[in-house]
């Protein structure tokens, strides 16, 4: 929905293509997979595009932005929204899921964090985590108070997020990258 201004017209080097159509090389997928998964099959929905060409990155490969290609995707086909309770929440594409998947949302918001981010570069982001963090609490504290327990019911999915980030920063020391999140 951005005009054609010239923006996107160099190739360069970006952190993700994101999930649309990345084309990958079989040699990457095959070095960063853990226990056979390329995309973490933990995820179900949301964020594992994110997770994999972080731990690429994290793991040395790159990703290249290239004008040449080019796609159209319409964000939210696959996400079954419902309209949301009221008007102010409606640009809040959080609001317009099905409950379920707001939380594989936040699951896998934290999963991929948890996973891939440095200490340094999670404090570094803070600020901005924290006032995405108050729009979540706001929405769920005036719009849906029903997924409060939900939300803090179970975050055992963190040890297993540790689990595979201890895994990766193993990969990463074979491949002589001594500073995991920072390739």
């Amino acid at each position: 929905g951005e005009p054609n201004d010239g923006r996107y017209d160099e190739e360069e080097e970006v952190f993700s293509t994101g999930g649309v159509v990345p084309l990958m090389r079989k040699k990457m997928l095959d070095e960063i997979a853990i226990e056979g998964e390329i995309f973490d099959e933990d995820f179900v929905q949301y964020y594992e595009d994110l997770d994999l060409f972080w731990r690429a990155n994290n793991l040395g490969w790159r990703c290249w932005f290239t004008p040449h290609a080019t796609a159209m995707h319409y964000r939210g086909a696959t996400g079954q929204s419902e309209p949301a309770v009221q008007s102010w929440v409606n640009k809040f594409a959080f609001a317009n899921l099905p409950e379920n998947l707001q939380l594989h949302l936040l699951k896998n918001r934290y999963a991929v964090m948890r996973k891939n981010d440095s200490l340094s570069s999670w404090l570094l982001n803070l600020p901005f985590i924290l006032f995405y963090e108050l729009k979540i609490f706001a929405y769920m504290l005036l719009v849906k108070p029903s997924l409060f327990p939900k939300y803090f019911k179970g975050f055992s999915f963190l040890k297993t997020a540790a689990r595979k980030r201890k895994i990766i920063k193993e990969m990463a020391l074979r491949k002589g990258i001594t500073k995991y999140g920072k390739a």
